[in-house]
């Protein structure tokens, strides 16, 4: 909604964005639903165009009302506040509303509406609470928050008002803790009263105990609200999140608020899931490395082979492990269930060439787009083309010539249609049989869901024509 409203520069939006992610603290802090109003040249209203429900007491607006335009009562005084950059409050039936200006570069790119009920407040507000989300909505208006250093944090374990909230003063010295705070800093081991203590004083004795690699060395900073940034202190098998909010008016800092929260067993899962994910590596890694070895074995076994016949079979063996380990390894280094094949043809077909055993050169190009398709399909497709290109090298190379392949694909949503062409000896009229053109059936049916055709050439060599349906295997 915020992209639809002309009239405003790119960095003033861009300003806007960064309040909207960053106004939840605001909304929790002062029990009370933000709205973000911006005149709209085209309607010539002030219309809605982002909204923050607190997470610390019922909305009073049960309904969505981004996109609407402001209520009238409200119209003349969130004009007056547009025009002038006055902070004002007024009451519209059981809401009572204060407007803000929001500020941006000496110049004032929208209001902010905090909206409340005095029948709706939580019963664990306090004035020290409200004092603060006073003090963030000023720094909106002078345009000191958000603040310009800081990016928005999307990391999961970010602190949040409910998990624990410090108010400091000036000095860092902390004027105010909830018992969240006083219980997560005493999980850390600290036994000391934290009213009127300066926070990094008490941290002394973990930093000592930590050396700067294990440490975030902005951590004094941060717990005496002089930065805007996040760390985390981890001590006896604890990691608590801390985030510093500096409070500043017109560049001048008066305070700041500091949030924790525990995040030890985010941390512990994320550790879990990062040893699985290096597990996995390993077992790839680790089935890369045995099919190149199967692939490796059954070369050196087609060399020793007596019998011409035996060594052939031993290195069509040896060819098709050696497709399916470059696939795999293309496949590992992928997160996702799909991989694009446009990546993978390439490199496999070129393998086939160099295995495959030919007396004449051959001059092979790749054309047209294969697109995405789950493992599965890509192992198979690349099975199929493995064996159909050498094939055509193996059988439909002449000996006095160059031979020339040709495979081009053309994608159209999930149907897939290659042509495997060649410049050969042609497949002749007879039934096409061996080991080879079962495996290549099998596969374009029952892998691919689609059919498989060989044509002779007017002008000579082989088509080979797969028609592939891609959905039915997803």
């Amino acid at each position: 909604m915020l992209t639809n409203i002309s009239g405003i520069p790119t960095q003033g939006k861009d300003h806007l964005h960064h309040l909207v992610a960053e106004w939840q603290i605001i909304s929790d802090i002062s029990f009370a639903d933000l709205l973000l109003v911006l005149f709209d040249e085209g309607k010539q209203e002030y219309v809605v165009v982002s909204a923050c429900r607190p997470a610390t007491s019922p909305t009073v607006y049960s309904d969505d009302i981004v996109g609407h335009t402001v209520d009238a009562s409200l119209r003349s005084v969130i004009s007056l506040t547009h025009h002038d950059g006055g902070v004002r409050q007024v009451r519209s039936g059981k809401i009572y509303h204060t407007i803000y200006p929001v500020l941006y570069d000496e110049s004032i790119v929208g209001v902010l509406d905090v909206a409340r009920s005095a029948a709706l407040m939580s019963p664990v507000e306090s004035h020290d609470y409200i004092e603060c989300g006073s003090f963030l909505c000023s720094m909106v208006a002078s345009g000191d928050f958000p603040i310009s250093s800081s990016t928005p944090h999307y990391r999961h374990g970010v602190p949040r008002f409910s998990d624990g909230f410090l108010h400091l003063d000036s000095h860092g010295d902390v004027i105010y803790a909830s018992p969240n705070a006083h219980s997560l800093i005493h999980r850390l081991g600290i036994s000391e009263k934290l009213i009127d203590a300066h926070l990094p004083r008490l941290f002394e004795k973990l930093l000592r105990e930590k050396t700067i690699n294990e440490m975030d060395e902005y951590l004094p900073v941060i717990l005496s609200g002089r930065q805007a940034r996040i760390s985390e202190v981890e001590h006896n098998g604890v990691n608590i999140a801390f985030r510093s909010i500096p409070l500043v008016l017109n560049g001048k800092r008066f305070g700041a608020i500091l949030l924790c929260r525990d995040v030890s067993e985010i941390r512990r899962r994320e550790q879990e899931v990062i040893t699985k994910d290096a597990t996995i590596r390993e077992i790839n890694h680790r089935v890369k490395n045995n099919l190149q070895t199967v692939s490796a074995l059954l070369r050196m076994q087609a060399r020793r082979a007596n019998n011409e016949s035996v060594r052939k079979e031993l290195g069509e063996a040896q060819r098709r492990v050696s497709a399916i380990a470059l696939v795999h390894q293309i496949l590992s280094q992928e997160v996702n269930e799909h991989a694009n094949f446009d990546v993978i043809i390439n490199p496999l077909l070129s393998t086939v060439t160099d295995i495959a055993t030919t007396m004449s050169p051959v001059h092979m190009s790749i054309e047209g787009t294969y697109g995405y398709m789950n493992a599965n399909q890509i192992t198979a497709l690349a099975v199929v083309l493995n064996e159909l290109v050498a094939n055509a090298i193996e059988h439909g190379a002449y000996t006095d010539r160059d031979l020339h392949l040709h495979v081009v694909g053309e994608r159209k949503d999930e149907l897939l249609t290659i042509h495997v062409i060649d410049d050969g000896k042609g497949i002749g009229n007879g039934p096409h049989t061996g080991l080879g053109t079962s495996i290549v059936q099998t596969m374009v049916i029952g892998e691919l869901g689609g059919t498989i055709q060989w044509n002779n050439r007017s002008v000579g060599g082989t088509d080979v024509v797969l028609e592939l349906n891609l959905s039915a295997g997803t």
